[in-house]
């Protein structure tokens, strides 16, 4: 995966949020990320920003963001995407968007998770359902503590509740896209550092989490935190909260889709196996014997993926 920055700088941006895309039902705005549609629209990196600003639009909606920010292109190659809570402006490395549109999703709402994390730290528990105090005491030390460097970023809980976001809107998304390249290349990947990450929790428990206490003594002792968020952050810590929780389960859902993707797989290589029966050159010995051969390959697909 790619990595997402926080940026803190404070200059307000003078760009329109309205897009030409404002009119498209929801089916219709995703389908601007099928394949050839999205490739279409890559040709030019206005309509780009432009689909992306709507799909950030309606998620902030959706999700009570009271500020939408604004989409832009980001300049630095090795980042996938920012956002700045200065500014209330999310960054996209359009040029890693163009390779695949999953990914375009997964990042725009990535970072508008960020900004609703960042509303929660400004208004508190009382105006939102989607963190607890602790988890809100918790984010605002990784804010004030932010690591860059790798493995401890992405095992933040403020990075790891945006993986987390962008993966579930585009499971949500998953039935328009089941059958395409790009989505299973997304799923694999998603597989991969998932597990990855699910390995972690499971290894190194006392690693993990020490790695965030750290961040949570040095905002404290830097002035970031009072005491009462502190011990709030240490608890959250302490239990397993609801971003471990939903990482755990979308881990699960990810083994599931790519179990139900290789099966189809198979399904559709031994369909591609009858091909010869539409030709007239197939003698009824060969028609036999590749039925025969097909029969056995079904056997073994349905025994590999059959659930214990």
């Amino acid at each position: 995966m790619g990595k997402y920055i926080l940026d803190y700088s404070n200059v307000n941006p003078e760009l329109s949020q309205d897009t030409k895309y404002a009119d498209l039902s929801e089916e219709e705005l995703i389908d601007c990320f099928q394949p050839e549609a999205w490739k279409e629209i890559c040709r030019d990196e206005r309509e780009m920003l432009r689909v992306l600003q709507e799909v950030g639009n309606r998620y902030a909606e959706g999700h009570g963001i009271e500020e939408r920010p604004v989409i832009e292109r980001v300049s630095d190659p090795k980042v996938y995407g920012s956002y700045s809570y200065g500014r209330n402006v999310i960054t996209i490395n359009l040029d890693e968007a163009r390779k695949n549109p999953m990914e375009a999703l997964d990042t725009v709402v990535h970072e508008e998770n960020h900004a609703l994390q960042y509303q929660c730290m400004d208004y508190g528990s009382d105006t939102t359902t989607s963190f607890t105090k602790e988890e809100i005491a918790l984010l605002k030390a990784e804010t004030e503590a932010y690591v860059n460097d790798e493995p401890r970023y992405h095992r933040q809980s403020l990075e790891v509740d945006s993986n987390n976001a962008g993966l579930r809107f585009v499971l949500y998304c998953k039935d328009r896209f089941i059958n395409t390249p790009e989505f299973e290349e997304y799923i694999n990947k998603r597989d991969e550092f998932y597990q990855l990450l699910g390995d972690e929790y499971e290894d190194e428990p006392d690693k993990v989490r020490m790695s965030e206490y750290l961040q949570v003594l040095k905002a404290y002792s830097s002035g970031k935190l009072t005491v009462d968020e502190a011990e709030d952050a240490k608890r959250c810590l302490q239990t397993k909260n609801s971003i471990r929780m939903e990482t755990e389960y979308l881990r699960g859902q990810l083994q599931e889709i790519k179990q139900d993707m290789e099966v189809q797989n198979e399904v559709q290589k031994l369909e591609d196996g009858l091909d010869f029966l539409e030709e007239e050159t197939g003698s009824a010995e060969d028609i036999q014997e590749t039925v025969e051969v097909l029969e056995v390959q079904e056997n073994e697909a349905v025994n590999e993926y059959s659930m214990e």
